[in-house]
């Protein structure tokens, strides 16, 4: 994705970070923040569907924006992009307040809307020469090279005759056509098969690489999981939890899971330090969820005579879960196994 004539990446193509030389010394700058929202809320009527959220993303980073539907995410681009108005808080993106100058930044912003609606009755050449126009872009150069990676079926054939996955295909297109600073990207891949999945993966990154920040709303675990630097995961209008996708793994509790030669009862280990679930395990195997102490769990373990061991750790998927889980459900241990305060936000920065 070098520089293409009419390329709108220049706004965004230097790095999230960079460094600069200070008495011969090479220093980090800051890294520049793209979108900020305060206490973003929008309430339609008594029911609150998004409840003062607060966002930092960075230059150059795709951005998951985790959740279920109903969860708020379409709510919050909608918010973003000026499309609807918040009940109260703010956004400001590139420096600049929604409110205030919706219009110039909306230039510098490409978005997929997760319910797409496009000109059936133009073909994807036009499509996407209507679209450049209405950005100022010379030519749709950058537009043909992304559709032949992502093999739309027929340019110059009627969009409304386009199957689900080539409209879908000719919308990632257009969000993407003018290189923006910033692209708006609501559930992405849906209707993409398996192989346009990762080709789309594929041109986020290398986006990214050159600057570009993506806001990746999905809730598709697994892909955020490939893709995403940082991941929020919103339940019921409400920030629960903000952090990169290795620390959020890395602060979750490790899986053990053992068979013993004797059978032993899992709740012998229910009391030490750093435990925060047992049980019976498939196959026969007692499973421990272990936060913390683990040198002292594997002590007390190892005690017993051991046929098998394995140590695992949770996936994206699973500590996903764990914060959507609610009494009753059948995984509720799991929630309880992390630990989790589903109310508190809790944010890392790294």
């Amino acid at each position: 994705m070098g520089n293409q004539p009419g390329q709108r990446i220049d706004v965004c193509a230097r790095a999230a970070t960079r460094e600069r030389a200070e008495d011969g010394v090479a220093t980090q700058a800051p890294i520049e923040s793209v979108l900020i929202t305060n206490k973003l809320t929008k309430n339609f009527g008594s029911v609150v569907a998004v409840d003062h959220i607060d966002l930092d993303i960075r230059r150059g980073e795709i951005f998951g924006f985790l959740g279920p539907n109903g969860a708020g995410k379409s709510t919050t681009i909608r918010m973003l992009l000026g499309l609807i108005r918040p009940t109260s808080g703010s956004a400001s993106i590139f420096g600049k307040d929604m409110r205030k100058y919706g219009n110039e930044i909306r230039r510098g912003i490409g978005y997929l809307p997760g319910e797409l609606a496009l000109y059936e009755n133009l073909s994807a050449r036009q499509y996407f020469e209507y679209t450049a126009a209405l950005y100022g872009v010379d030519n749709i150069d950058f537009a043909l090279a992304i559709s032949d990676r992502l093999k739309i079926s027929d340019l110059d054939a009627s969009i409304g005759s386009l199957s689900q996955g080539n409209k879908q295909k000719v919308g990632i297109v257009q969000a993407l056509l003018h290189k923006p600073a910033l692209v708006i990207l609501d559930e992405p891949t849906n209707a993409l098969d398996p192989l346009m999945r990762h080709e789309l993966y594929e041109i986020l990154l290398l986006a990214r690489d050159e600057g570009m920040t993506v806001f990746f709303s999905s809730h598709v675990l697994a892909e955020a999981e490939r893709i995403c630097d940082r991941v929020a995961i919103i339940r019921e209008g409400q920030l629960i939890r903000v952090g990169r996708v290795d620390e959020l793994k890395e602060t979750a509790p490790k899986r053990l899971l053992v068979r013993f030669a004797e059978p032993v009862e899992p709740q012998s280990f229910a009391d030490l330090a750093g435990v925060t679930k047992v049980g019976p395990g498939k196959d026969g195997r007692v499973e421990l969820m272990v936060r913390e102490n683990l040198d002292e769990v594997l002590r007390v373990v190892t005690q017993h005579q051991i046929v098998d061991f394995d140590a695992q750790d949770l996936s994206l998927e699973e500590i996903f879960l764990g914060y959507y889980e609610t009494e009753g459900d059948a995984s509720v241990d799991l929630a309880e196994a992390l630990d989790l305060e589903p109310r508190e936000l809790a944010v890392e920065q790294s």
